[in-house]
């Protein structure tokens, strides 16, 4: 087994796997160290009634530029999100239908609303620039919470509803327990509110064939063996002129190495010299959210017959949100954003899954009809039970992001870091992860670790994908 190499990339997610595609492209030695005995991270396809889903990461959009370039290299393709028919809302058990991107409202709540957006939207916009930890106001908004914003600046429970379920899809969360400078960081990363949670042309827009970790397994099936599974990397020493990485298999040595995986996943590995203090306490203060989904599959999709998209959103249940994430013909499928804030709730995340199926086909029965529960299938992904993965989404803590400063992509002497946490664009996202690849490719060119042949091969190493 080869151990060692120019760079050794610790991580076999999008945002590893993509470092490595670019720098064996340009002739560069590297290593992949995956913990897992798949590459993914986040990304991870499950089969329900024999259609691929997506149990992590699963939208791609239009403006994520970078990701579906990369998925248009690889010669994969994208399908649409399926937008046709009406949206449901359910509030108190009552249903409402709707269409567009906002629940129905009463104007009075609609402009409760729209206000809490607007204001949301400009003060993202005030934090525009690499750093925003340094802003004025950087300590102001990571000293309290999102939801602590919300009750202060709403007057209206469907208004606080709306904002709740955008911090259940994007962060897995509560809005209590989200710092409101990363919450703000985040739409200026996606360049607004209604474009980091909006379908068509926004967010939500597609899904990648085959699922959305079929992009890691053609990086992956490109780099062949370079990629070595089963092999957690436990230290890394940096006290000689190579950096020696430690796993539970064998020891690799490189010139340089890049730690791919997020900052809470990363605090497991140990490191000689110790890393900076801020470094230290962003991987042991950052968190991730569970982003627990369930996949519900029918022998068809019956509710588009009656005129239903398959989107709904509760204010109360187990099933907060649905999508329809099946293919435009042959079997239906349900997606579900499973909600855990309320103690019965939470009992039931946590107990038997036959409990917890059952009570999931009851409320989609309620929204869609008898025939919900009487699928063909069914597959839930529960990410706080993820080996070597501390959650699935985001989840920025209140003071997190102010102490860590530039600690996410800051290199410590030849270790760099790399990961959606990372990026400055899309943080987050696939498209993130991504761009945080062309990030580091581009640091390590500048270190000049291997020699790079013409203008053009130099170009491709810092903007291709």
């Amino acid at each position: 087994m080869k151990n060692d190499a120019e760079v050794i990339v610790i991580g076999a997610g999008l945002a590893g796997l993509t470092i490595a595609h670019r720098l064996m492209g340009s002739g560069v030695d590297v290593i992949v160290l995956e913990a897992k005995g798949r590459v993914g991270g986040r990304l991870l396809n499950q089969t329900v009634g024999g259609t691929v889903v997506d149990a992590g990461g699963s939208w791609v959009g239009p403006p994520q530029t970078a990701v579906l370039a990369l998925i248009e290299e690889l010669g994969l393709t994208t399908f649409p999100q399926h937008d046709e028919g009406q949206h449901m809302m359910v509030w108190n058990g009552r249903q409402r239908l709707f269409t567009g991107d906002t629940p129905p409202l009463p104007l009075p709540l609609q402009a409760d609303l729209g206000q809490a957006m607007w204001r949301l939207d400009r003060a993202a916009r005030r934090l525009r620039g690499p750093d925003p930890w340094r802003h004025p106001d950087a300590e102001r908004l990571d000293g309290q919470s999102l939801g602590a914003w919300v009750r202060r600046n709403t007057v209206t429970k469907q208004a606080r509803f709306f904002l709740e379920l955008v911090a259940l899809v994007e962060f897995g969360s509560h809005p209590d327990e989200l710092s409101l400078l990363g919450f703000l960081v985040y739409i200026e990363s996606a360049g607004g509110l209604r474009t980091l949670i909006g379908g068509q042309g926004a967010a939500l827009d597609r899904h990648v064939v085959g699922g959305a970790a079929a992009i890691c397994d053609e990086l992956a099936t490109r780099l062949g063996e370079r990629v070595h599974l089963n092999t957690p990397a436990v230290a890394v020493d940096q006290t000689t002129d190579r950096v020696r990485i430690l796993t539970a298999t064998g020891e690799f040595e490189a010139a340089r190495a890049v730690l791919a995986v997020d900052p809470a996943t990363a605090d497991y590995i140990q490191h000689d010299p110790p890393l900076p203090l801020r470094r230290i306490t962003l991987e042991r203060t950052y968190a991730l959210g569970s982003g627990m989904k369930a996949h519900v599959c029918y022998d068809r999709p019956f509710w588009r017959e009656s005129a239903l998209s398959g989107q709904s959103y509760a204010n109360g249940g187990l099933v907060r949100i649905t999508f329809d994430v099946g293919p435009s013909t042959g079997p239906g499928v349900l997606a579900t954003f499973l909600g855990n804030q309320i103690p019965g709730e939470a009992e039931l995340i946590d107990g038997p899954l036959e409990r917890r199926r059952e009570a999931i086909l009851a409320e989609l029965a309620a929204r869609f009809g008898d025939e919900a529960r009487h699928p063909i299938d069914y597959v839930e992904q529960n990410w706080t039970h993820e080996p070597f993965q501390s959650g699935c989404v985001p989840r920025p803590y209140p003071g997190v992001i102010t102490s860590a400063g530039d600690a996410f992509t800051r290199p410590v002497g030849r270790l760099h870091f790399a990961g959606a946490d990372t990026a400055e664009v899309w943080k987050g996202h696939m498209d993130g992860a991504v761009r945080s690849a062309q990030r580091v490719v581009a640091e390590l060119d500048a270190d000049e670790l291997a020699p790079v042949k013409g203008a053009r091969q130099r170009r491709a190493l810092s903007t291709d994908c």
